[in-house]
């Protein structure tokens, strides 16, 4: 990776706390757009795009950057497979949570693991998990150009709670161009996609566990 590239994933990675400027939608317009996104993700039975994902912690002097390709297929399974670095994954099925890293045996988690909390945020995205139903969180829509940002928050500070979730959305095809994270004391991570291929076959053994 060059020092520009580099560069400009840096700056991707503070933008999560950046506002930011659009117009913000009306509450009748973000639920239109909140049952257009849901019915379009109901219609996906599966989705694969790269992704770059970028993980920033305080003290930390530049950002952990790893990239790879996420498979995704509705409505329970979700598998993010890292070629940086190689060899990684993740997997979810259910509520069951198997993580692998490069030369040693896959583990098997619960969905209550603290590591799956962001792949659990982007499949309730994935499968067009209404975002006006949860009362205990706060929901800002803007259109930004061509692509719609929803920002949510908890009601009140939570340990267990990000402080800051931030979606961007195509605003033509509804597909999830990005996703940031803010976790409590600092930390922050974000999921760039690109290529995304929609309801194509993928591979049985891409969600089979160990």
């Amino acid at each position: 990776m060059t020092a520009r590239m580099l560069s400009k994933l840096v700056m991707a990675a503070v933008l999560v706390a950046t506002p930011v400027a659009g117009i913000d939608l009306s509450p009748n317009e973000a639920q239109t757009l909140d049952k257009r996104f849901a019915d379009t993700q109901k219609e996906t039975r599966t989705l694969q795009a790269g992704f770059q994902q970028i993980i920033f912690f305080p003290g930390m002097r530049t950002p952990a950057v790893s990239s790879g390709v996420i498979f995704y297929r509705a409505p329970d399974d979700l598998r993010i497979n890292y070629s940086q670095p190689a060899g990684d994954y993740f997997l979810l099925r259910g509520d069951v949570f198997d993580v692998s890293r490069r030369g040693k045996e896959p583990v098997k988690r619960t969905t209550k693991d603290k590591a799956a909390r962001a792949l659990l945020a982007l499949r309730d995205i994935l499968r067009g998990s209404p975002a006006t139903v949860d009362t205990h969180m706060n929901y800002l829509v803007s259109q930004l150009e061509d692509e719609y940002v929803v920002r949510i928050s908890p009601n009140a500070p939570s340990p267990d709670l990000p402080e800051m979730i931030e979606n961007r959305v195509d605003a033509n095809t509804l597909l999830l161009r990005s996703m940031s994270i803010r976790l409590p004391h600092g930390a922050t991570m974000q999921f760039l996609f690109s290529h995304p291929l929609r309801n194509t076959k993928l591979a049985e053994n891409l969600f089979c566990t160990p």
